[in-house]
């Protein structure tokens, strides 16, 4: 179905893997239903999708792959409980996304996951999140909160920066309209990228516990 003109589908319910780029620039599908039994969405599979809008995931999908929805049309995304991998830019470009629900056993998000999704406003990282890079929002220009649920094991959120769950190491810079930002005492480590949706800060307060800085941690400021 890539570069076809179809406008609504229904995938299966005996369909277990789709397949890379099955409907990849099918720029009038605006509609499509997930069937409990899918695990695995391939890379582009719904990339430039321009006419899709929402998506509800079953409950059996565990990944999504590389660009599966990139530079779609959609405004509503919920992964259903079951994901446990979101790989990288899956959901890039969507430019009009404003409703976001992470199942609540995403364990990793990769690198773009959501870059350049500009009308993003808040996300809620679930319990289950052990890896996600602050590049997972780049260009996410609307975006002013990051929260992380409180019962999560990797993570943390001290106001408005994201912190390892021992608080030595600074994850992410949460809101992109800060100016200032001082460090909490005891951060040892800034990670790479945290700074990157901190396009606005001109002044950081670094504590004396902070002992290594990481490629690219301050790139954007």
């Amino acid at each position: 179905f890539e570069n076809s003109a179809i406008t609504s589908f229904e995938i299966p319910a005996n369909v277990v893997t789709l397949n890379s780029a099955t409907f990849k620039n099918a720029a009038k599908l605006s509609k499509i239903v997930f069937n409990e039994g899918l695990t695995y969405i391939g890379a582009s599979a719904f990339e430039g999708c321009a006419a899709l809008t929402a998506i509800d995931l079953p409950e059996t999908l565990v990944s999504i792959a590389n660009g599966a929805f990139k530079n779609a049309g959609l405004k509503s995304v919920n992964t259903g409980d079951g994901l446990l991998k979101v790989a990288s830019e899956a959901f890039a470009g969507n430019k009009n996304l404003t409703d976001l629900y992470l199942g609540k056993n995403v364990e990793t998000l990769g690198a773009g996951v959501f870059k350049d999704c500009v009308a993003l406003v808040a996300v809620n990282l679930p319990a289950s999140l052990k890896y996600f890079n602050a590049n997972a929002f780049d260009g996410c220009t609307a975006l002013t909160k990051i929260s992380v649920d409180a019962e999560n094991k990797a993570f943390k959120a001290v106001g408005d920066v994201i912190y390892s769950a021992d608080g030595k190491t600074l994850v992410a810079v949460a809101n992109n309209t800060l100016t200032e930002l001082k460090i909490a005492d005891g951060t040892e480590v800034i990670a790479a990228n945290a700074f990157d949706l901190a396009t606005g800060i001109n002044k950081i307060t670094f504590p004396t516990s902070l002992v290594n800085v990481k490629n690219g941690a301050l790139d954007v400021t």
